[in-house]
């Protein structure tokens, strides 16, 4: 086998030989890389991009509660959940397309828990592309580096096979085999 060093060198030097692999090589177009992804705390403007995407209904029929969330029912508890220091929403972004969707913690440190119930919604257009894994990644790790929480546990519905492979992708492990309609999963802090 071949080192990638030497086959790059073997390259270089039948381009200076042969000028017609200079146009070959300078053809082959560059990796396509991931879409960067980036997470910032929600605020009270992000409300309806939340609801909406919450209420999709493709959303909602993967979700634990599928039930559709009337815009006040949501606008009032957007409110309370902005102003309560065990709830942390952040709004995951691709930086040249805007909101993606979001995830949201519910953190417990009750007798010393130290742990954090996490939940995720992209909105449709971003949906299997291999977003959700990066977003959960992004969305624990700064969970863990904020200090609140050193356990994460996802509810899932069984159902849901493109959550349960994003959360496996994302280093979660089955918590227990409830026999309900959901998987627990947890990930603990590195």
């Amino acid at each position: 086998m071949i080192s990638v060093e030497a086959f790059e060198s073997r390259i270089e030097g039948h381009a200076r030989s042969n000028p017609a692999w200079i146009a070959v090589v300078s053809s082959v177009p560059a990796p396509v890389a991931a879409p960067t992804l980036a997470l910032r705390p929600a605020g009270p403007a992000d409300c309806r991009f939340v609801w909406a995407t919450r209420n999709e209904p493709s959303a909602r029929a993967v979700s634990l509660s599928s039930e559709p969330i009337p815009y006040a029912d949501h606008e009032q508890w957007w409110d309370s959940a902005l102003a309560d220091p065990a709830t942390l929403i952040l709004v995951v972004e691709e930086p040249a397309l805007g909101p993606a969707g979001y995830v949201r913690f519910r953190i417990d440190n009750s007798a010393g828990n130290a742990e954090a119930e996490i939940s995720i919604a992209l909105t449709p257009a971003t949906r299997g592309r291999g977003l959700g894994s990066t977003a959960i990644q992004l969305a624990c790790a700064h969970l863990f580096a904020s200090g609140r929480a050193t356990h994460v546990l996802a509810r899932v519905s069984v159902s849901n096979a493109a959550s349960l492979a994003a959360f496996g992708a994302a280093g979660f492990v089955s918590a227990s085999t409830s026999g309900s309609d959901y998987a627990v999963l947890r990930l603990t802090q590195p």
